[in-house]
Protein backbone atom coordinates (compact mmCIF):
# COMPACT_ATOMS: atom_id res chain seq x y z
CA UNK A 1 0.00 0.00 0.00
CA UNK A 2 0.95 3.12 -1.02
CA UNK A 3 0.51 5.21 2.33
CA UNK A 4 2.79 2.78 4.20
CA UNK A 5 6.17 2.84 1.98
CA UNK A 6 5.87 6.82 2.64
CA UNK A 7 5.04 6.72 6.43
CA UNK A 8 7.74 4.18 6.29
CA UNK A 9 10.48 6.12 4.41
CA UNK A 10 9.65 9.32 6.76
CA UNK A 11 9.64 7.40 9.74
CA UNK A 12 13.29 6.03 8.68
CA UNK A 13 14.41 9.35 7.87
CA UNK A 14 13.56 10.39 11.21
CA UNK A 15 10.89 12.60 10.42
CA UNK A 16 9.23 13.22 13.94
CA UNK A 17 5.50 13.37 14.33
CA UNK A 18 2.76 10.51 16.33
CA UNK A 19 0.93 10.13 12.95
CA UNK A 20 1.98 10.57 9.35
CA UNK A 21 -0.22 13.51 9.15
CA UNK A 22 1.97 15.56 11.50
CA UNK A 23 4.85 13.72 9.83
CA UNK A 24 3.74 16.14 6.79
CA UNK A 25 3.23 18.55 7.88
CA UNK A 26 6.36 18.71 9.54
CA UNK A 27 8.24 18.29 6.11
CA UNK A 28 6.21 20.75 4.02
CA UNK A 29 8.93 22.15 2.21
CA UNK A 30 10.53 19.17 1.30
CA UNK A 31 7.51 17.78 -0.63
CA UNK A 32 6.15 19.16 -4.26
CA UNK A 33 2.68 19.90 -2.75
CA UNK A 34 1.60 19.67 0.57
CA UNK A 35 -2.12 20.69 -0.01
CA UNK A 36 -2.66 18.02 -2.50
CA UNK A 37 -1.22 15.77 -0.37
CA UNK A 38 -3.59 16.76 1.90
CA UNK A 39 -6.12 15.89 -0.30
CA UNK A 40 -4.81 12.98 -1.03
CA UNK A 41 -4.66 11.62 2.28
CA UNK A 42 -8.45 12.72 2.88
CA UNK A 43 -9.19 11.00 -0.60
CA UNK A 44 -7.51 8.07 1.27
CA UNK A 45 -9.68 8.21 4.69
CA UNK A 46 -13.01 8.71 2.44
CA UNK A 47 -11.90 4.76 0.83
CA UNK A 48 -11.10 3.10 4.14
CA UNK A 49 -13.88 4.24 6.24
CA UNK A 50 -16.81 5.28 4.13
CA UNK A 51 -18.54 1.21 2.93
CA UNK A 52 -20.43 3.47 -0.13
CA UNK A 53 -17.47 5.83 -1.30
CA UNK A 54 -17.60 6.91 -4.81
CA UNK A 55 -14.75 7.97 -6.35
CA UNK A 56 -13.78 8.89 -10.18
CA UNK A 57 -10.89 7.91 -12.77
CA UNK A 58 -9.74 11.70 -12.16
CA UNK A 59 -9.42 11.61 -8.26
CA UNK A 60 -7.28 8.23 -8.68
CA UNK A 61 -5.34 9.51 -11.31
CA UNK A 62 -4.27 12.49 -9.71
CA UNK A 63 -3.97 10.53 -6.04
CA UNK A 64 -1.90 7.69 -7.43
CA UNK A 65 0.20 10.52 -9.40
CA UNK A 66 1.22 12.19 -5.81
CA UNK A 67 1.76 8.95 -4.15
CA UNK A 68 4.70 8.24 -6.94
CA UNK A 69 6.01 11.60 -6.36
CA UNK A 70 6.32 11.35 -2.98
CA UNK A 71 7.96 8.18 -2.89
CA UNK A 72 10.24 9.61 -5.39
CA UNK A 73 10.75 13.04 -3.16
CA UNK A 74 11.69 10.86 -0.05
CA UNK A 75 13.91 8.41 -1.90
CA UNK A 76 16.20 11.14 -3.03
CA UNK A 77 16.36 12.81 0.87
CA UNK A 78 17.39 9.00 1.78
CA UNK A 79 19.64 9.40 -0.76
CA UNK A 80 20.97 12.53 0.42
CA UNK A 81 20.91 11.45 3.78
CA UNK A 82 23.14 8.20 3.17
CA UNK A 83 25.66 10.41 1.35
CA UNK A 84 26.10 13.30 3.74
CA UNK A 85 26.40 10.08 6.59
CA UNK A 86 29.46 8.64 4.29
CA UNK A 87 31.80 11.85 5.38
Amino acid sequence: MPIKLVDTAMRELKISGQTMGERLKMQKDRLSSPKFNLARDKLRNVIAHENDAQINFDQTRRAMNSFKQALKRFRSNLMEDIFKNMK
